[in-house]
């Protein structure tokens, strides 16, 4: 029973991290030293649990995967992306209220669509960030004194999916958008905003990490574009 319990409890621990997953699944993990990093966790749901045990759990849980599909599609999106960037951007935060969504409202009627202009809208419960183009910041001038924060030196990343008849969405894939995130992320870019629709991720960062972090997701569509059946 104890063996059963602790297979459960580690397929668990290794399910909340895709990447691990995978890493798992092609082999590029060492099985002890997985095991000694989980042992404390599985040791505080099950107390019996062992070194070995966990070992030996984790063995036959990477014998058992078959993510053939979770390889096919997360690697077939990535290398089928494609990015595009934008500087001189405005990401300015305000309290959430009526008259806020009143001006956003305004300004939608006004941004040139066609010329490609931004206007990102994000909301949380008692917040609400406005993401322009600085040349369009004096639509929104007439509101930032109620502003908690105007950024003037802010860009944006954007990550689209090719349009692929017959293949699955990219938001019906698991782990597609945190694959770009993590990325950036782990260089230690900060992300500022995030902005997500069904057919598109965007990055807002800071301008001087802008070139850095083109450079890191462009390598990283390159990598899957570049490999052998891709």
């Amino acid at each position: 029973m104890k063996e059963i319990q602790t297979a459960s409890l580690v397929r668990e621990e290794i399910e909340k991290d895709i990447f691990l997953k995978n890493s798992l699944f092609k082999g590029l993990i060492n099985n002890s030293a997985l095991a000694r990093l989980l042992l404390l966790t599985i040791k505080k749901r099950n107390p019996k649990a062992t070194l070995e045990s966990v070992t030996i759990s984790i063995v036959r849980y990477a014998q058992d995967l078959n993510t053939n599909s979770l390889e096919t599609s997360l690697t077939s999106h990535i290398a089928h992306s494609h990015l595009s960037m934008k500087n001189d951007i405005v990401h300015a935060t305000f309290p959430r209220n009526a008259s806020i969504f009143g001006v956003v409202s305004d300004i939608s009627k006004k941004i040139r669509w066609d010329l490609d202009e931004v206007l990102f809208v994000n909301q949380g419960s008692g917040e609400i960030t406005i993401i322009v183009d600085k040349k369009n910041f004096p639509l929104i001038e007439g509101i930032s004194s109620e502003a908690i924060e105007i950024r003037k030196d802010t860009a944006t990343v954007s990550i689209s999916e090719s349009k692929i008849k017959g293949v699955e969405e990219g938001i019906e894939i698991p782990g597609l958008y945190s694959y770009f995130i993590n990325q950036v992320s782990q260089e230690g870019i900060t992300l500022l905003d995030i902005v997500s629709t069904r057919s598109q991720l965007t990055l807002v960062i800071k301008e001087k990490d802008l070139t850095r972090a083109y450079d890191i997701l462009s390598n990283c569509i390159r990598h899957y574009r570049e490999k052998p059946g891709e």
